[in-house]
């Protein structure tokens, strides 16, 4: 019976990436970019999105996709400045 316990801590460490679904029923994102160099935050949600989250644990990684619904939003989101 001792061997249950190792058995399940092991499966916990050595596990295959999981992918979570984000709902947009369930989801309300949103943001605070910093507006005049520190002096204010400018606060922003999102009405809706889409896609999905993948957290490997093994390889200590993970993967966020999302689709904001609005395309300029998502390109400045995928470029390097943010």
């Amino acid at each position: 019976m001792p061997l249950a316990p190792c058995h399940f801590v092991i499966s916990l460490v050595y596990s295959d990436p999981i992918k979570y679904v984000i709902e947009s029923s369930h989801t309300c994102p949103s943001f605070e970019p910093d507006y005049l160099s520190g002096l204010s935050e400018w606060r922003g949600e999102i009405n809706s999105s889409l896609g999905h989250i993948v957290l490997d644990k093994t390889a200590l990684t993970g993967i966020v996709a999302v689709d904001f619904g609005h395309e300029r939003l998502n390109e400045h989101v995928r470029n390097g400045e943010m």
